[in-house]
């Protein structure tokens, strides 16, 4: 539900974010959201390795953790120097 009321600079600025985590992940090329019919947004990674790419539920717990630390860590930075 969260992410269909996000206008299209906070999707932007949400996908600007993950574009710069991804190019600190060693082999990861691409990090993109996937919206559900059921209102939730998938994170889907692409290494290159694979042909298709592959999501959060298929990655290690320690991965996403990182990825999370990452993720706040960002998103308080672009916060901070957008005010």
């Amino acid at each position: 539900m969260w992410y269909s009321i996000w206008n299209a600079s906070t999707k932007t600025r949400f996908q600007t974010i993950l574009e710069r985590i991804a190019s600190k992940i060693p082999g990861i090329k691409t990090i993109k959201t996937h919206p559900t019919e059921d209102n939730r947004l998938l994170l889907r990674f692409n290494d290159g390795a694979f042909k298709d790419p592959f999501y959060a539920q298929q990655m290690s717990d320690g991965t996403l953790k990182i990825f999370a630390y990452l993720l706040c860590w960002k998103i308080r930075i672009h916060h901070h120097s957008s005010v």
